[in-house]
């Protein structure tokens, strides 16, 4: 097992303790329909803080590193949303796609409904904005490699100086969202919703191959 997975306690059954979070990662909308709770990692840390890790997979069956997932980070003190993936086959795109991804002038657009569906109030406190086009992650199907992307739209919280970003696939919808980044020469913050860091622990960025 790698060594990430050993931090906190890991789950993989009796999910039901964890009702309350699971019911938080679903009260977003963004859980696929299809997937199921695969795993739960308790009691680990992001920023110092207690975090949970939710692993949704489709149809609940148990993935490895890099399969598709849906994964969810929720602070416990007050149960705010850091951050989730959907890496999906359905997100995958191929280099003849990358042309469908989010335009520069869409992304406020998409932002703001993003944000206005279950935090409106956080987009309120933001500045510096910045996007590029394509970031996202590999995922594996059947061992063969597909590129997750979309457009990503980045910022900086002014009170915090904290990096966020969320990024947009071609379906308009968000595959990726961070928030509460802290960046000194480098990422600081955990990735643990990245399978990169699971498996190596590193906080290097790996850039997505749209190949």
């Amino acid at each position: 097992m790698s060594k990430k997975l050993t931090e906190g306690t890991l789950y993989l059954k009796n999910f039901d303790q964890f009702s309350k979070y699971i019911t938080l990662a679903k009260a977003t909308g963004y859980v696929p329909e299809t997937f199921e709770i695969e795993g739960i990692q308790d009691n680990i840390k992001q920023n110092g803080d207690v975090v949970i890790r939710l692993r949704f997979s489709r149809h609940g069956k148990t993935s490895g590193f890099y399969d598709e997932h849906f994964s969810i980070i929720i602070r416990k003190s007050d149960d705010l949303i850091l951050g989730f993936v959907d890496l999906r086959r359905e997100n995958s795109i191929t280099p003849e796609e990358v042309a469908q991804l989010p335009r520069e002038n869409e992304m406020p657009a998409l932002v703001k409904n993003f944000f206005d569906s279950w935090d409106a109030n956080y987009l309120n406190e933001l500045d510096d904005y910045a996007y590029r086009s394509p970031y996202g992650e590999n995922i594996l199907i059947n061992g063969v490699k597909l590129a997750v992307a979309g457009t990503e739209w980045k910022w900086v919280a002014p009170k915090t100086r904290d990096w966020g970003w969320v990024v947009f696939g071609k379906n308009r919808k968000p595959i990726i969202f961070e928030r509460n980044i802290r960046w000194v020469a480098g990422r600081t913050t955990e990735k643990w919703l990245h399978d990169t860091y699971l498996e190596t622990g590193s906080l290097d960025f790996i850039p997505v191959e749209v190949d």
